[in-house]
């Protein structure tokens, strides 16, 4: 397997590009199926109070793009964070994205 360090900058994305690639990612939700006990947004909120990394990362992408409740990237970062923290593998590339962007935290690349 090629080592990625090696490999030249201009196959990196660029700062926009990863813009993009963010909104495109929290516009697509979560990367699991929604069933149907998910669509509804008072029972995200009892999953993801009682610790559910799946819907603390759904609630987290509503909050990015404001779907049900009012936009709040530092909440965005707070679920994703809890998510993160149990392991959820999706949260943590979103916890990453905002960070990396700046968006409910200090940007660091």
């Amino acid at each position: 397997m090629p080592n990625p360090v090696a490999f030249p900058r201009e196959f990196f994305l660029t700062k926009k590009q990863r813009a993009l690639l963010l909104s495109a990612l929290l516009a697509l939700g979560p990367g699991v199926a929604v069933l149907p006990a998910q669509t509804d947004l008072g029972s995200i909120r009892t999953r993801a109070e009682a610790g559910d990394a799946d819907a603390l990362n759904a609630l987290g992408n509503l909050y990015v793009n404001g779907q049900g409740v009012p936009q709040n990237d530092a909440e965005a970062v707070r679920l994703y964070s809890l998510a993160a923290a149990r392991g959820h593998a999706p949260a943590s590339f979103n916890l990453g994205m905002m960070h990396e962007l700046g968006r409910g935290a200090a940007a660091d690349p």
